[in-house]
């Protein structure tokens, strides 16, 4: 009698997980509908469902997405990021990339990191050229990050323009270096601006 009230117990509650489960995964996006993206994303961006969080990313705009990917960074998700992103990168924008390449960076998985970087400065995304420079630096690759920089830079990337000037600038070449120091300050970057 009690092994059958132990067996009945136990599929009882396996049941109610897979029951929870569900309803978690069809309940979420739903109340995210009803309440508009500008809510959905506050509410979302502290989730920690895979599913879900992918569930969103298709269901509303990129921007939403991109927003989320960035709540979730600051949030030290690195480690699930990429399981969003990889699959956006190029097939939707190349700034999802950049996610997937910082992401990585961050784990420390510099292969994927390089991966990523150059899938997105090959379609014109500054962020990821800049990456990939300071990647092909850390390996001894200067010529390479320099072009890579320049490239980035031309797009708009005060950090790519940081690493190209910094580069010139190591190399003696102080004005070519201080102009691209000075356009990164121009694009925003604070720390060329001192």
């Amino acid at each position: 009698m009690r092994r059958r009230y132990l067996i009945v117990s136990g599929i009882v509650v396996i049941v109610s997980v897979i029951v929870v489960g569900a309803i978690n995964s069809f309940y979420i996006p739903l109340k995210c509908i009803y309440a508009g993206e500008e809510i959905c994303l506050e509410y979302a961006a502290q989730l920690d469902s895979v599913s879900v969080l992918k569930r969103l990313c298709n269901k509303y705009s990129d921007r939403f997405c991109i927003s989320l990917l960035s709540r979730m960074h600051e949030r030290s998700m690195d480690s699930i990021i990429p399981q969003i992103s990889d699959e956006h990168c190029v097939a939707k924008s190349p700034e999802f990339c950049a996610f997937s390449s910082i992401a990585y960076s961050g784990n420390g998985d510099t292969s994927n990191a390089s991966i990523y970087a150059e899938k997105g400065c090959s379609f014109s995304e500054g962020v990821s050229c800049a990456i990939l420079a300071s990647i092909e630096l850390d390996a001894d690759r200067k010529d390479s990050a320099l072009k890579t920089s320049l490239k980035g830079c031309l797009i708009g990337s005060a950090a790519a323009c940081a690493i190209a000037g910094t580069i010139l600038l190591e190399d003696g070449q102080e004005s070519e270096g201080r102009q691209l120091i000075e356009r990164c300050c121009e694009l925003g970057g604070d720390e060329c601006c001192e």
